[in-house]
């Protein structure tokens, strides 16, 4: 079971300094390249400690890109032809984005930072991303209740049916579970932070809390 860190930062030396610790101890890490203001991603990319995911997200997001999708789509197109291993695209936007380095594998996403949708509505985003030819789906919405984290469960089982290889995070305090119990439904790699101040989304466990957490599943 792989773990992703999320590196946000705003200097780029600062942001290599942390991938570089980060060997040995994650699986890969998660650039967000909208919150740095002195990119280059050539030098940025050059030497990979990990496999990487990039990201350029907008604030409706969460993240700080300020241009249109158009440019952050050729940002990250461009890391993924300097080796960038993923590169996320949300769901709104996978028509008019079109990958032609092979090598890249495409993360589809979906994120609902207010609710849960319904199942229906859900198994309809994950079909419409593997229609799209998404190499990874990722669904993240916001939990709530019990009811919520059951349905993103039942939806991970159904995608796992499906052989899709996908990611689904609950986010907030009552979706931790759905971040725990990943190894067991088929994830492909869940988020964790390097501390609790890092944390990129709410709910989000540190690596050794996740590790903690998946060594006692293990034990059952």
């Amino acid at each position: 079971m792989k773990i992703c860190v999320p590196i946000q930062c705003r200097s780029q030396e600062k942001a290599i300094e942390i991938w570089k610790s980060l060997k040995g101890k994650a699986d890969l890490v998660e650039i967000w390249i909208d919150h740095i203001k002195d990119l280059e991603l050539q030098n940025l990319l050059k030497e990979k400690f990990t496999p990487v995911v990039c990201v350029c997200k907008k604030p409706i997001e969460m993240g700080k890109f300020k241009g249109t999708y158009k440019q952050a789509f050729e940002l990250l197109s461009t890391a993924a032809q300097l080796g960038s291993d993923y590169i996320d695209i949300p769901l709104s936007q996978i028509n008019n984005f079109k990958l032609k380095n092979k090598n890249c594998k495409l993360i589809y996403s979906y994120h609902n930072f207010t609710n849960t949708p319904s199942s229906s509505i859900l198994l309809k985003k994950v079909k419409e991303m593997k229609k799209s030819g998404a190499n990874v789906i990722k669904i993240a919405t916001k939990i709530k209740s019990l009811q919520d984290s059951t349905r993103l469960i039942l939806l991970a089982n159904k995608i796992q049916e499906l052989k899709l290889p996908h990611i689904i995070i609950g986010m907030g305090e009552k979706g931790v579970i759905t971040r725990v119990l990943t190894p067991t439904l088929g994830g492909e790699m869940m988020f964790a932070a390097l501390d609790k101040s890092k944390a990129s989304a709410p709910g989000q466990l540190t690596i050794e809390e996740l590790k903690k957490e998946w060594k006692e599943i293990k034990t059952i």
